[in-house]
């Protein structure tokens, strides 16, 4: 079996096989009687891009040397979020730091980071197979092409820029469903449809294997460790990854995905954002900011 059909295989392995969220979720119900939530589409948002940038960090509450690098994507999501750069700032937070016994006196223990998923850490654990690196944290992954450890806001800025002026294979759009939406068992339907927008040689395009992932994201997000290493600290967190979905991309152009999010999930501060990915080299090929939520008075 060709290298690269492994890589394919220990990726959608790696990252769906062992996840009841990142399953493909079809529309079959919903009569959107529950809806009470709008869409607010995001500046450079549309279909049509020529930029795109997608900044995936690997974090977690029970490192030390986390804390700064969120903040470093707080503030980035802060300056570009509603901007018209196509630009995505995303946190993953894995869970392998949850059974891990840090801190001293008091602070001594395990430290559960709730935002933390083993699909997270598989989704690391796949690029980093397919980039022959190390799953550290922090760790950002770059349009899926490339990684750094501990990045600073200014080492995402100088990343931003390397990518700026590129076009996307893919342009997306995303948009809520609310006739096929059910707030109250906590569904979102979200319609998509892409295009592409550039010509990929023939001998290429039989290679690329496209699946459309869709994120729901939350901001504001606040907790304080009594144990581990950030004990007695105050961590802040945004555009954490809650929920994600997926569908296999083949002669579609549009449909539509459920995310289906947590409870404690506060919707008013949540955006639905997406990408798409080809799974052989998980390098992301399109993507759009999407939509912020808001609640219908």
């Amino acid at each position: 079996m060709p290298g690269k059909w492994i890589v394919y295989i220990l990726s959608v392995v790696l990252l769906f096989g062992c996840s009841q969220e990142q399953v493909v979720n079809e529309v079959d119900t919903g009569t959107g009687k529950d809806a009470q939530w709008e869409m607010v589409r995001n500046p450079g948002s549309d279909i049509e891009t020529h930029d795109l940038v997608v900044l995936e960090l690997f974090t977690s509450e029970g490192c030390s040397d986390c804390p700064a690098s969120d903040d470093a994507l707080s503030l980035l999501i802060k300056e570009v979020w509603k901007s018209e750069k196509n630009i995505i700032p995303v946190a993953f937070h894995i869970d392998y730091w949850n059974d891990l016994v840090d801190g001293e006196g008091d602070c001594e223990g395990k430290w559960i980071d709730i935002y933390s998923s083993g699909n997270n850490s598989f989704r690391q654990f796949a690029y980093c197979r397919v980039m022959d690196a190390r799953p550290a944290t922090p760790q950002l992954m770059i349009n899926g092409a490339e990684y750094v450890y501990d990045p600073d806001k200014g080492m995402m800025d100088s990343l931003i820029a390397g990518y700026t002026g590129q076009v996307p294979l893919y342009g997306l759009d995303l948009s809520l469903n609310k006739e096929n939406s059910d707030f109250a068992n906590r569904r979102i339907a979200v319609d998509f449809s892409f295009a592409k927008q550039k010509e990929v040689p023939d001998k290429f395009r039989k290679d690329i294997a496209a699946q459309l992932q869709v994120l729901l994201v939350e901001r504001g997000l606040e907790s304080k460790p009594d144990k581990g290493e950030n004990c007695g600290n105050t961590l802040r967190h945004n555009n954490v990854v809650r929920a994600v979905t997926a569908k296999t991309l083949r002669a579609v152009r549009k449909g539509t995905v459920i995310i289906e999010y947590p409870e404690d999930a506060d919707l008013s501060d949540c955006s639905v954002t997406g990408y798409i990915q080809d799974l052989k080299n998980m390098q992301i090929i399109g993507g759009t900011k999407g939509f912020d939520l808001k609640k219908v008075q």
